[in-house]
């Protein structure tokens, strides 16, 4: 009796294993959690991946620039610390990772972006420039190493001599806008960026415009009045009419509509772009954060999951899979946890 009642439970788990193994096969989504977090973080602003099992997380711990690296698909991290109060953004350009750090001063006359490079991934770092402002950083875009755009609160900056100068592109009237989203973008032609100017009745009027990486050409693209633009990632723009809806920015600077979005939201916070992939970091109500993800640039958007913060996050794709990364924060900034999910395309 013992023996036939072992024998079918030793079925039933056999089966229960296979029903799980194909449950999780190729076209189904997984979602994996970090089986630890990263304690005493106070701020993450910024996550960049390599690889699916590589990554990089930027930020700050107490008063300092601090970055950690994963190897193992955010399982575990390891810390290293750059010279400044905090990172303020990661990005890589033909295989070199450039982090901008945040040097804070106590009498608060003036602030300095100093920019560093790695060539391997985030284990070894050299300083490359400084940059003195008055202003809040934005946005940094890398088209290699000669050239970079920063972009501020009210002017975008760019060096063509790896940091050593910087010349202002534009500035007095044309306003960056101070909220969530990325409001700034750039593929292997163009540099796109939202901004506006405010009216003599005082009404703000929003403009996309669009600079030739090649000739520096400008061209702008007026909105009609109530519209604004929530994210631009390369040609892709979001704006925020009554719904959010997804754009497509056409060569000769007219928008065609992809699809809806979101019928109502606050704000896009984070969006991040691996080819025809979108992944967005939305906040949704008063307290509530989700997460959307296109497989086609942006014609259908997918519901993924909640968010219990604003989070960065960063996307990867092959042919047959798409990886996103989600940094969450528990216990009041204290914890961030990687969270990956999987789908198969």
């Amino acid at each position: 009796m013992n023996f036939i009642f072992l024998h079918r439970l030793i079925l039933l788990v056999g089966l229960i294993v296979l029903l799980t193994m194909v449950e999780c096969g190729p076209g189904k989504r997984q979602e994996i959690k970090a089986e630890r977090g990263i304690e005493y973080m106070d701020y993450c602003k910024s996550c960049l991946f390599f690889t699916p099992k590589v990554g990089l997380m930027g930020g700050k711990r107490g008063d300092c620039a601090c970055l950690w690296k994963t190897i193992d698909g955010g399982r575990n991290w390891r810390q290293k610390w750059l010279p400044g109060y905090m990172i303020s953004d990661l990005t890589e350009r033909d295989g070199v990772v450039y982090a901008t750090v945040y040097q804070w001063r106590r009498d608060m006359s003036s602030s300095t972006y100093s920019v560093y490079t790695s060539c391997d991934q985030g284990e070894s770092w050299e300083w490359k420039c400084n940059m003195k402002t008055e202003e809040s950083l934005v946005d940094v875009l890398v088209v290699d190493n000669k050239r970079m755009f920063m972009v501020l609160d009210s002017g975008l900056l760019e060096t063509r001599n790896g940091g050593r100068n910087w010349q202002t592109l534009w500035g007095g009237g044309w306003q960056m806008l101070r909220d969530n989203g990325q409001k700034t973008s750039m593929d292997d032609n163009y540099l796109y960026y939202s901004v506006y100017r405010v009216s003599p009745d005082n009404v703000p009027i929003h403009y996309i415009v669009r600079r030739s990486l090649e000739s520096d050409k400008e061209e702008s693209l007026r909105l009609p009045a109530g519209d604004r633009v929530e994210a631009i990632c390369g040609n892709i723009a979001i704006l925020r009419e009554k719904p959010f809806m997804t754009y497509r920015i056409e060569e000769d600077m007219s928008l065609t509509f992809l699809g809806l979005l979101k019928q109502s939201a606050f704000s896009v916070e984070y969006i991040s772009r691996c080819g025809e992939q979108l992944f967005v970091n939305m906040q949704t109500s008063s307290l509530g954060f989700k997460n959307f993800y296109s497989p086609d640039g942006g014609r259908h958007w997918k519901y993924v999951n909640k968010s219990e913060s604003s989070v960065p996050i960063s996307i990867l794709s092959d042919s047959k899979h798409v990886w996103t990364f989600v940094i969450e924060n528990h216990n009041s900034l204290l914890s961030y946890r990687y969270k990956r999910i999987w789908a198969d395309k």
